[in-house]
């Protein structure tokens, strides 16, 4: 969707089919009595556009959020190739069935987001017990995370 007061998240793929191939317009307020015997029609016909709209906003969230983690992929990759030696290496060994652990909770974390929300000062992601006064850290370089 395009439209005045939205923010720009398209891809860059379907910002050039629309330069190729849309037109500038304001569709949203064209046809509004068709598009509401649309919706009607489709609600008859057992199809729940809110199921679908979830639906729709659920795969959105995930694309935007490997797009984000490819963006963040390519900052760390260009700071290794400019920092180079600059940077404090560290490296691990593990057994492999912890190996494999660690694996499977890094990705959890990042499906999940957790990276992002341990920095918005989310005490959830462990037992919600007393963890929110344990987060202060978070500020100490800055970060401007929010904790109580």
């Amino acid at each position: 969707m395009i439209a005045p007061d939205t923010v720009n998240t398209l891809p860059p793929s379907t910002m050039d089919a629309f330069r190729d191939h849309g037109k500038v317009r304001a569709s949203l307020e064209e046809n509004v009595d068709q598009a509401r015997q649309m919706m009607a029609t489709l609600d008859r016909s057992g199809i729940s556009i809110d199921a679908v709209a979830a639906k729709l906003v659920e795969e959105g969230v995930q694309l935007f959020a490997e797009a984000f983690d490819k963006l963040l992929g390519a900052v760390f990759t260009q700071r290794a190739v400019r920092l180079g030696e600059q940077l404090d290496g560290q490296t691990c060994k593990l057994a492999p069935e912890l190996e494999k652990a660690v694996a499977v909770s890094l990705e959890t974390w990042r499906r999940d987001a957790k990276v992002r929300r341990l920095w918005g000062g989310d005490a959830s992601l462990w037992t919600s017990c007393d963890e929110a006064n344990w987060l202060g850290w978070l500020g100490v370089a800055g970060s401007g995370a929010q904790t109580n």
